[in-house]
């Protein structure tokens, strides 16, 4: 790495080992709390419930899960909006 003078690597390998597999979205939301089965179908049925800001936060359109019509995703997503309300926002 000093050869090319680097500080670290951008590959995050060990995570999508860790996970078993290369989707950031569905990562972030098994970090979360998410189920995997719930994190694939939130990213799969409904790509557009995460959003990423001018900074490269990634943030979950609350209005967007919850009229997801699977009582499993609300009562999911309603536990862990009780830890993590901020990454939770509206879309209008």
């Amino acid at each position: 790495m000093k050869e090319r003078q680097l500080i670290e690597l951008d590959n995050d390998w060990y995570k999508y080992l860790e996970y078993g597999l290369i989707s950031e979205d569905i990562i972030l939301l098994e970090k979360l709390g998410y189920s995997r089965n719930i994190a694939i179908t939130i990213v799969k049925i409904n790509g557009k419930a995460i959003i990423t800001d001018v900074f490269g936060s990634k943030f979950l359109l609350r209005n967007v899960v919850e009229s997801m019509d699977d009582t499993d995703i609300i009562q999911e997503t309603e536990q862990i909006i009780k830890n993590y309300s901020a990454l939770f926002v509206n879309w209008d």
